[in-house]
């Protein structure tokens, strides 16, 4: 451990997130013209002295398809397995008070308004935990009536990132039998 106190973040990416309007007042100002005609990051902090916000856990999963056909002459059946996704699951725990939750649940609504073009992407960094330029699978907000706490789980998915598909289907590997 380095024993470095960084703090989780969240960077949701969103392309040409200003209105034409907006666009139009900053349009011919260098620099400012180029940086937000391309859209810009949006770092939302999760600490809980910050924003309000606590990462309660991340989990890494992997989806895999599997096929397995029997053959005819009752040998080994033949396999054929994909990788269909790679994801994230960040859950996070926040203050109904927080400032957090509103704006988080807008810029949900801005991903959702832009998912079929493509307009957006979310990295994560938390500790080991490294995710750059992945899209939104999933996000759900829970409010606990009992309490002063809301529930975030939202779902991170790396299947943007492949480049090709082998459509030729598995390779087939010769077995070899004896010492190694």
């Amino acid at each position: 451990m380095l024993g470095l106190d960084i703090d989780p973040i969240l960077i949701i990416y969103i392309s040409e997130a200003l209105p034409d309007a907006a666009k139009n007042a900053v349009a011919g100002i260098p620099v400012i013209d180029d940086l937000f005609g391309a859209g810009f990051p949006m770092p939302i902090y999760l600490s809980e002295e910050l924003t309000g916000i606590v990462v309660d856990a991340d989990t890494k999963g992997v989806d895999m398809d599997l096929d397995v056909t029997a053959t005819a002459d009752a040998g080994k059946p033949l396999v054929k397995q994909n990788a269909t996704d790679s994801t994230n699951t960040i859950n996070l725990q926040c203050n109904k008070e927080s400032i957090f939750l509103p704006v988080f649940i807008a810029l949900s609504d801005q991903i959702f308004e832009r998912a079929v073009a493509g307009l957006y992407s979310v990295s994560y960094l938390n500790g080991a935990t490294t995710i750059f330029n992945a899209l939104v699978k999933s996000i759900t907000v829970s409010n606990d009536n009992t309490s002063d706490k809301s529930s975030i789980a939202i779902t991170l998915s790396k299947a943007n990132q492949r480049e090709t598909t082998n459509s030729a289907g598995p390779t087939e590997l010769q077995r070899t039998r004896g010492p190694l």
